[in-house]
């Protein structure tokens, strides 16, 4: 698969620290219970460290994408003795008489955003075999052992000017999961925003002990009726102002786990060598058109 390596998924050992969350109406402080987190070896793609038993599912054959001469049929999933992740097979024809590229975004697995690989060039005239990868890493944070659904859209850019040709509608696929599976997420910690059927959570500060900084891991949710990406705005770090990008894609009805990043290069420029407090404002804007839905008041949590 063309872009595995252009994926970097690198991690180190971290510790957790419990945190105080100060309430901008109240000032009042939680703490959030320190949980251990698991150890990674740093790689470009981690190798998955899933117990295959409880992913043994598949999908039936589906034709998924059919427009502008090129179609996209399903054919199977793996989900035993894979090497990154469960792997959803693929195979694309196109007739349109153009070199394309095709990729996915938006990727949902029961219900919680996951990350997925995927890229694949088909010439003019041609038909090509390919695989989408879910990301084993992505899964776990999501605590997902079995497979019940299956979410996402199909872009397909012009390879040689990467002009966007078309992007698709959610495709949503059912495994032959038993009927009676259901999934649940772990969505404990302290509440930084709930409002507007968003809800954030901090679950945790994970730090690493060399190069990598530090991670704050959340849990969110949209429960809006539009699909949306969240961002962080103004962040300070022991009063100093830090750089932090993160954006997350959360569509309507999803709920997602990712962490946002504060880099030790960073860190080290303000002469910071211990993190007691964050401050942050979250952005929530639309997915589709941009529009801003809402600026949170800042969030200042404190850690011991």
């Amino acid at each position: 698969m063309k872009n595995l390596t252009a994926l970097l998924m690198s991690f180190s050992i971290f510790v957790c620290f419990t945190v105080c969350i100060v309430s901008p109406a109240t000032g009042s402080k939680i703490s959030i219970p320190a949980r251990p987190a698991e150890p990674d070896g740093a790689q470009s793609l981690p190798p998955s460290s899933y117990d295959n038993d409880d992913l043994a599912v598949d999908v039936e054959e589906k034709l998924v994408f059919d427009q502008n001469n090129i179609r996209i049929t399903v054919n199977s999933l793996n989900t035993e003795n894979f090497l990154y992740g469960p792997e959803l097979n693929v195979t694309i024809e196109n007739n349109s008489g153009l070199d394309i590229t095709v990729q996915i975004l938006s990727c949902a697995v029961n219900g919680a955003m996951v990350e997925a690989v995927f890229s694949c060039d088909v010439p003019a005239g041609e038909k090509a075999r390919d695989r989408i990868v879910f990301v084993s890493e992505s899964l776990e944070k999501a605590g997902i052992k079995t497979i019940i659904n299956i979410e996402f859209r199909v872009c397909v850019f012009d390879t040689r000017s990467w002009d966007t040709i078309i992007q698709s509608d959610t495709v949503a696929l059912t495994t032959t999961a038993y009927p009676s599976f259901k999934q649940s997420f772990d969505g404990s910690g302290e509440v930084l925003l709930r409002t507007r059927g968003y809800k954030i959570v901090a679950k945790r500060l994970e730090r690493a002990e060399n190069l990598w900084g530090a991670d704050l891991v959340l849990y969110m949710e949209n429960k809006s009726n539009m699909d949306s990406i969240i961002q962080v705005r103004d962040v300070y770090i022991n009063g100093t102002a830090i750089r932090v990008p993160f954006s997350k894609d959360v569509l309507s009805g999803k709920v997602a786990f990712d962490a946002i990043s504060i880099y030790k290069e960073d860190l080290d420029k303000a002469k910071i060598k211990e993190i007691k407090e964050i401050k942050l404002s979250f952005h929530i804007i639309n997915a589709e058109n941009y529009m801003v839905i809402l600026d949170s008041e800042p969030v200042v949590m404190k850690f011991h």
